[in-house]
């Protein structure tokens, strides 16, 4: 869809809050299972949209540690950014709090 309207298209989100469960990988396993469908998404979507165009896969702010700066090279996955979701009450008092904690 984006592909066919991509003068109104930002970029295409690849998973919205991701939690372990009781059918879904561990907590444990999460990281390793998100890597590799984050991965394989980001590729397939490739195939239909240029580099340019973002690829959003979603991290929670505690896990950013996780990802390195280029975990996902431009040069082999065009334009990736990361989307994550803050709400009050969830170890952050205000937006500075929260923006302070990924430096």
């Amino acid at each position: 869809m984006c592909a066919d309207h991509i003068d109104h298209c930002y970029g295409v989100g690849v998973l919205n809050e991701p939690q372990p469960g009781p059918t879904t990988p561990t907590e444990e396993n999460l990281h390793a299972f998100l890597d590799s469908y984050y991965s394989e998404a980001i590729t397939e979507a490739r195939k239909y949209l240029s580099s340019d165009v973002p690829i959003v896969p979603f991290s929670w702010p505690s896990d950013f540690w996780r990802w390195s700066d280029q975990h996902y090279p431009s040069s082999y996955y065009g334009t990736v950014v990361w989307d994550t979701h803050l709400y009050p009450g969830f170890g952050f008092n205000n937006v500075e709090d929260a923006l302070n904690s990924y430096n």
